[in-house]
């Protein structure tokens, strides 16, 4: 088994207490087993619980600052309680691995929140994670296009999360962000286009296009 996969099942253990539970009960089972996935799950189901649940919240936590760089704007309209406790439920069914894992962990958040935004999650956090989200896959050299669409301008959201104003008092004005790069590895040109007048948009209309 590759070094990925024996680290992608450690952090799975660290971050699910329901993972924790079950490997614990089949711990016997694991003794005499053979093989570097079995041995890096023993060890780790021989730390007393109490120790392995801190450590696991620390890594969480590390995990959930981290995300937070990726998504400033994000973090700051959400609120830092309701981003930290959204982001415990997705921590604990997503694992990314390897060198970008902290912009692919974004980007899966990002993603949960769209999809099931709460009603903790308005229109704006929304809009502002789906931008924010695109922006990060934007940076891979190898997308050549990305484009969303958003209810609110991506400025208006970024202005209002730096000012503390409320996404509901903004007009909205429907905005698609494309980010175009020629060729793969080459630079990203980015481009706006925003409606000047507000009206009604469906809640299921900020969506990534590519």
């Amino acid at each position: 088994m590759a070094l990925a996969d024996i680290q992608r099942t450690l952090t799975q253990i660290l971050t699910s207490p329901e993972i924790r539970e079950r490997l614990r009960a089949e711990a016997e089972s694991l003794t005499d087993a053979k093989g570097p996935r079995q041995e890096a799950i023993h060890a780790v189901m021989t730390i007393p619980p109490h120790q392995l649940g801190r450590y696991a919240k620390a890594l969480v936590n590390k995990r959930c600052r981290a995300v937070g760089k990726c998504l400033p704007a994000t973090l700051r309209m959400l609120g830092t309680d309701r981003f930290r406790e959204r982001f415990r439920v997705h921590a604990e069914e997503t694992w990314p691995t390897g060198p970008a894992r902290h912009r692919d962990d974004a980007i899966a958040f990002a993603e949960k929140l769209r999809r099931a935004p709460g009603p903790d999650c308005p229109d704006g956090v929304v809009d502002i994670a789906a931008y924010e989200s695109a922006a990060l896959r934007a940076r891979d050299p190898s997308r050549r296009i990305v484009a969303v669409l958003a209810r609110y301008a991506p400025e208006d959201l970024i202005s209002a999360s730096t000012t503390g104003q409320r996404a509901a008092d903004l007009i909205r004005r429907p905005t698609v962000v494309v980010w175009i790069r020629l060729w793969k590895g080459g630079p990203s040109r980015v481009f706006r286009f925003s409606t000047p007048q507000s009206r009604p948009i469906p809640s299921e209309s900020a969506t990534r296009l590519m």
